[in-house]
């Protein structure tokens, strides 16, 4: 029984990143991102990680949704929101093993690290200087 709960748990985590990185995907091939069906699979994820998802998982990934919905929030905000849910993703998987930063899960998603120096600078209004890790608010 509780590795069934395990498989289900890594599967809710996977389908919730796939999401992601679906957008992801069809934002750099310049496709129409298709918001019905994007939507379908967040109430999906939604579900799941209700079910399944770890404490820390469900808190992380409430606070990417209300960040994301709220019409004050801003691009700061909401990227650090997605950050942490990610980060918390990985910790929990990993069972809290993980060394990851956000700046390394940006790295991953832009590809180049000037960029993501630069959109950390722009969103932080603090200058990144050089290469090597360095946190970015976590």
């Amino acid at each position: 029984m509780e590795n069934q709960l395990s498989d289900k748990k890594y599967k809710a985590y996977a389908d919730v990143v796939s999401v992601f990185f679906g957008i992801l995907k069809d934002t750099k091939s310049d496709r129409q991102v298709a918001n019905k069906s994007i939507m379908n699979r967040m109430i999906d994820s939604k579900k799941d990680i209700f079910m399944y998802g770890s404490d820390d998982v469900f808190y992380a990934f409430n606070s990417f949704l209300t960040k994301s919905a709220n019409d004050s929030s801003n691009q700061k905000e909401i990227m650090e929101a997605f950050l942490s849910f990610m980060l918390t993703i990985r910790q929990d998987m990993c069972g809290k093993q993980s060394k990851l930063s956000n700046r390394d899960i940006l790295i991953n998603l832009i590809q180049n690290e000037a960029e993501v120096d630069q959109f950390i600078s722009d969103i932080t209004g603090q200058e990144q200087v050089g290469h090597g890790r360095r946190n970015y608010s976590n």
